[in-house]
């Protein structure tokens, strides 16, 4: 995760660690969970840091864990089959591609999620369709566009689809 000012986040999955570098290459541990081998790192995909460094997400495999300094690691949502990657939302929710559900979802604050995009198949649907009726194989990368909606990048096949602002696909 990189923040806007160039500080980098770096999920250190070998070491169980979430690290940042700051832009004059200074780097330094933001937490550690070795400790418990429930929070460790395995799995790793997708970060993010809130720019006042007061809460992080990480994708585990098959849960979504968050971290604050005054709480430390907790779930906040599990039950995926392969995460891919995430990002948060202005209202504060994260969209999140299940690349082995073939579903894309949008997580809430308390752990709840919803379907937003795929029908849990690799078949149906297509360019105008609704993503809720669209089959997608192995969603794997999402990321918000300015104008609404976000792209999609699907890991098996290489494609890369549009989720505009009315939730169809292109």
């Amino acid at each position: 995760w990189v923040r806007g000012d160039g500080t980098v986040y770096v999920l250190d999955t070998g070491n169980a660690r979430v690290r940042r570098v700051t832009t004059n290459g200074v780097m330094s541990t933001m937490f550690y969970a070795k400790s418990d081998p429930s929070t460790a790192l395995d799995g790793g995909r997708c970060l993010w840091m809130k720019d006042d460094e007061t809460l992080a997400y990480f994708g585990n495999t098959d849960r979504i864990r968050q971290w604050t300094p005054s709480n430390g690691l907790q779930t906040l949502a599990s039950g995926f089959t392969e995460l891919g990657t995430f990002y948060v939302g202005p209202g504060g929710s994260l969209v999140v591609g299940d690349r082995g559900g073939d579903y894309v979802y949008q997580v809430f604050g308390d752990g709840s999620r919803v379907v937003i995009a795929g029908n849990g198949t690799t078949n149906g649907g297509g360019d105008g369709w609704s993503a809720l009726a669209t089959g997608f194989y192995g969603p794997r990368g999402v990321w918000p566009v300015p104008t609404g909606g976000y792209f999609l990048l699907l890991h098996d096949g290489a494609q890369l689809w549009y989720v505009d602002a009315a939730n169809n696909v292109h």
